[in-house]
């Protein structure tokens, strides 16, 4: 099974049902209250997972159904970035990312993630990119500088 199909059944089944396997709430009516989530891509998905494992009754909604095409996390060829500058919470974001997909494939007994690595190119002097490193490599997330020769 694909990422995408595996991304728009998994979405599905879990907003059709929230007894579903995934999701640890065993009531149909939640007592917390409903949630419209709009945008069935990744951090809308994500989004209505997570607010069903904690017992809200949630509406994911997408002109497009879950798992589409159209996303812009939909392809099958991306990219996730860390170097953020000097904006040490989106690098912290990436790196528990990591964990999360790592977490997920074991539990779900699916590949989610297939790392492939990616090459950056900076000028010498940019600050942004030198700023990033430090942070990108105390957040334990892998990183190699290469010299011009």
């Amino acid at each position: 099974m694909d990422r995408r199909r595996f991304v728009k059944t998994s979405i599905m089944a879990a907003l059709a049902n929230p007894i579903h396997a995934m999701t640890k709430s065993k009531k149909m009516k939640s007592k917390k209250g409903h949630i419209a989530v709009v945008g069935a891509g990744a951090f809308g998905g994500w989004t209505a997972y997570h607010l069903l494992r904690r017992g809200y009754s949630v509406t994911l909604l997408d002109v497009f159904g879950p798992g589409n095409s159209r996303a812009s996390s939909g392809g099958d060829s991306r990219v996730i970035r860390g170097i953020y500058g000097e904006d040490k919470i989106y690098v912290d974001l990436v790196a528990r990312s990591f964990k999360l997909w790592k977490r997920y494939q074991k539990q779900w007994h699916q590949s989610l993630y297939f790392p492939t690595g990616a090459l950056w190119f900076f000028q010498i002097d940019d600050t942004y990119a030198q700023k990033s490193l430090p942070i990108v490599n105390k957040a334990g997330l892998k990183s190699e500088e290469l010299s011009k020769a």
